[in-house]
């Protein structure tokens, strides 16, 4: 599935936020974002988590999905 799809899942979230970085509609925890990394691993143009990491970040953010501690 797509990362979006993964991130709403993990954030109990219907769809994304209309506005990002303005209205937040969930929170997901670092461990759940690096399960989500792990698993879009194969389809990414990498072989680090790091970078895998940070690609998924990114769909979070502009989802309006805030990653917690």
């Amino acid at each position: 599935p797509p990362a979006s799809v993964l991130l709403a899942n993990a954030a109990k979230i219907k769809k994304g936020s209309a506005t990002p970085n303005r209205v937040s509609v969930g929170s997901i925890t670092k461990t759940q974002l690096e399960e989500i990394a792990n698993i879009k691993l194969p389809d990414l143009n990498t072989t680090k988590v790091s970078s895998a990491i940070r690609s998924v970040e990114g769909t979070a953010k502009n989802m309006g999905i805030s990653i917690i501690d």
